[in-house]
């Protein structure tokens, strides 16, 4: 995205089609010219997710702790 203030959103999901994971973490970095304006799960999934900001262009969520389930999804906005 080149210019002004542009926007876009992002869909991203995150699946499990395997075997039970445990203690499944998700990391986000992003390049210190985007500002994320938000970055959060679905609000329709069963799945527990919590994120956290160690710096401003870094989001770090676990998912499903402790255990994310076979078959289970998440899909996060941004």
């Amino acid at each position: 995205v080149r210019g002004g203030r542009q926007k876009v959103l992002v869909s991203a999901t995150l699946e499990n089609r395997k075997e039970n994971a445990y203690n499944t973490s998700l990391s986000l970095s992003f390049s210190r010219n985007l500002h994320l304006a938000s970055f959060m799960p679905q609000r329709d999934s069963p799945v527990k997710v919590e994120c956290t900001t160690p710096s401003p262009h870094i989001r770090l969520c676990s998912v499903g702790h402790p255990v994310f389930r076979t078959g289970a999804k998440v899909t996060f906005l941004l």
